[in-house]
């Protein structure tokens, strides 16, 4: 065993955006957590709330400044060791939630960021027989980065294409009744 993450808590709940958080730690967050421990590995140990062995953290080399998710980076690390990271539900911590959509563009590029950093570095666990359990795990990530450029190319389409006039959803009308 090497971590052990914990449940964060939506402490400031008083903003419609801290409303739409809890919903996410609450359901999203949460329910992640619960299948990444069935596929037998964790994405993330949270920044927020974990405990560590120590031995095992000075093994693979602590914390990363140079990532900008470490929490992540950390996760990665004990695992591709073999330690187990496990979750549990019940260790609550109550934390703050960016209440401002600007600062939680910042927080969601940054998470952004190190998924990528976090890809980048420890993609070699895709080529290695050994660290097949932490293949479901890499590929979740992969497809939220594809489904992310996805989302962005979409939302790009639709405002050019309003903005000129063009419906891509738009049914087309045939003329005369005449065939299209």
């Amino acid at each position: 065993m090497g971590a052990v993450t914990g449940n964060p808590k939506v402490a400031n709940r008083d903003t419609f955006l801290a409303k739409l958080q809890i919903i996410e730690f609450t359901s999203i967050v949460s329910l992640l957590k619960r299948a990444q421990r069935v596929w037998g590995r964790i994405l993330t140990m949270s920044g927020v709330v974990g405990i560590f062995r120590l031995s095992a953290l000075f093994e693979v080399g602590l914390y990363g400044p140079e990532m900008a998710t470490e929490d992540m980076d950390i996760s990665w690390k004990l695992q591709k060791r073999f330690y187990d990271i496990r979750y549990e539900s019940r260790a609550i911590v109550w934390m703050q939630v960016p209440p401002t959509f600007a600062r939680l563009w910042r927080q969601r590029m940054r998470w952004a960021k190190g998924l990528a950093q976090i890809l980048r570095r420890h993609g070699d666990v895709m080529k290695k027989m050994r660290y097949r359990r932490l293949w479901p795990v890499y590929i979740e990530a992969t497809l939220s980065v594809a489904w992310a450029y996805t989302a962005i190319s979409l939302f790009t389409f639709w405002t050019i294409s309003y903005s000129v006039g063009y419906l891509p959803s738009a049914p087309r009308r045939c003329r005369n009744g005449g065939g299209c």
